[in-house]
């Protein structure tokens, strides 16, 4: 049997995880609407300072949230909102 070793994609050390998330959608010729992904394969390395940088660009009340999250609840960031809140972010409240 073959073990397929998966590269980073960032500094081409072996064994790296793969990331697949949504990037875009188009529509096809029946007028359906396609989910288009893409794949990112990371290194623990660059897994964690990737992850650095996202928590740098948070502003700072998501920044609270997942430390919150982390320390207070031991949850992961994110965890309470469902598939269609993630993938459209959080509908405005009704003024």
């Amino acid at each position: 049997m073959e073990k397929t070793i998966t590269y980073c994609d960032l500094c081409g050390k072996p064994d790296a995880h793969q990331f697949s998330f949504a990037v875009d959608s188009e529509r096809d010729g029946a007028g359906e609407i396609d989910t288009i992904h893409a794949r990112v394969d990371l290194c623990f390395v660059c897994c964690a300072a990737q992850l650095e940088l996202f928590i740098c660009a948070l502003p700072w009340p998501a920044r609270q949230k997942l430390h919150e999250g982390i320390v207070k609840r031991k949850s992961l960031y994110l965890t309470h909102m469902s598939r269609a809140e993630k993938r459209n972010g959080l509908a405005e409240p009704a003024a």
